[in-house]
């Protein structure tokens, strides 16, 4: 059995049954993982002796396989719904405000600064900025930046094709 436990550890496996699983002290059955013997992915391992098999145990256990037990991850992003605004509501906000008035800042600095605030209240008011949660999906290992980029170029042929 040493032996065994050997060969599997010099390839970076472990080997988790730890006593006979046979009636002549053998020990006949495996649990195998990648890595150490302190894996989160295997636990409440058990050998009993089962009535209904003359000579060999029972190996129980059990295996707490990720997506069952990963918590999402989320990231909180912010931004305004800029789709929903419409040019006219837009124009019709700025001829109502201090932009358009005979009465302008004398400095460029000043200008800037009430153009800044006005605007910004303007979208403000129309398009408020909201912060919501995304989930990050984790990409697989085989999905690289270029099949990244060529799933982009096809969505972009895609769209491209509808609009002819």
């Amino acid at each position: 059995s040493s032996g065994i436990n050997a060969e599997y550890g010099d390839h970076g496996r472990s080997q988790l049954v730890n006593g006979p699983t046979h009636i002549h002290g053998g020990t006949l059955d495996l649990v195998l993982t990648s890595g150490t013997i302190e894996t989160p992915l295997i636990s409440a391992l058990e050998i009993f002796r089962a009535p209904e098999v003359p000579d060999h145990f029972l190996v129980s256990f059990k295996v707490h396989c990720g997506a069952a037990n990963k918590q999402k991850q989320l990231k909180k992003i912010t931004g305004r719904a800029m789709k929903n605004l419409s040019a006219d509501t837009v124009f019709e906000q700025i001829m109502q405000s201090n932009l358009v008035s005979d009465d302008l800042p004398s400095s460029l600095e000043d200008c800037i600064e009430l153009y800044d605030k006005t605007l910004r209240a303007i979208l403000d008011e129309l398009a408020p900025i909201e912060e919501k949660d995304i989930s990050l999906s984790h990409k697989p290992p085989w999905f690289t930046e270029e099949c990244f980029n060529a799933l982009r170029d096809r969505r972009k042929a895609e769209r491209k094709y509808r609009k002819v």
